[in-house]
């Protein structure tokens, strides 16, 4: 279950694609005033990026929408597989925390904070790697 989950999140939130190479799209440009909250990205395969920047983005039927429905759905699946594994998820984090003390307060507040969502904290899990804007600040071998 663990590995489907992580595979999912590598998945294009439009077409579904698995691929390594997952582009954030904002879904208001920043140069329309949107922001880099988990609300205003979602993430996309090089193709779909490429499009998406060719439609209107005020249409409800597009790939925007689409992409948007599929994101609500994995995070609603990774909030639902954390919730049924508490106890192996709170360990892994334990685990991490008395490896690395101050970069598990760091993962915790990240967590808290709502930066990180359920499917990048199980992609931690998984891969003991954490990216934010494309750079890695954790690294952890579980």
């Amino acid at each position: 279950m663990m590995t489907f989950l992580f595979l999912i999140s590598m998945k294009c939130d439009s077409c579904n694609k698995i691929t390594d190479s997952i582009e954030v799209h904002h879904i208001v440009p920043r140069s329309k005033g949107g922001g880099n909250n988990k609300g205003n990205l979602i993430n996309l395969c090089i193709d779909c990026h490429s499009k998406v920047h060719n439609v209107d983005f005020s249409g409800k039927d597009g790939l925007i929408s689409k992409a948007l429905k599929k994101r609500k759905e994995k995070l609603k699946k990774a909030k639902l597989f954390i919730e049924n594994n508490k106890i192996s998820v709170y360990k892994k984090i334990d685990e991490f925390c008395k490896y690395d003390y101050e970069n598990g307060i760091l993962l915790c507040k990240l967590i808290e904070s709502g930066i990180i969502d359920s499917i990048m904290l199980l992609n931690f899990l998984k891969s003991g790697k954490l990216y934010l804007k494309n750079k890695l600040i954790l690294n952890y071998e579980f």
